[in-house]
């Protein structure tokens, strides 16, 4: 909890927490993808492909 003007909530405060806010999204949107990517989609190798699965319209 924070004990400050109404001001320099709005004017510096909010700002700054908006902007990590963002910057912490960007990051760990970027960290699931690699995850996803490296770790799910990597190993592919036994997965067994089925062509034509699904019927044609």
């Amino acid at each position: 909890m924070v004990r400050a003007s109404r001001g320099f909530v709005d004017k510096i405060l909010l700002p700054e927490f908006t902007e990590l806010e963002r910057a912490l999204q960007v990051y760990l949107h970027e960290v699931r993808l690699r995850v996803i990517r490296e770790e799910i989609y990597d190993d592919t190798s036994d997965a067994q492909e089925v062509p034509d699965s699904l019927p044609s319209n």
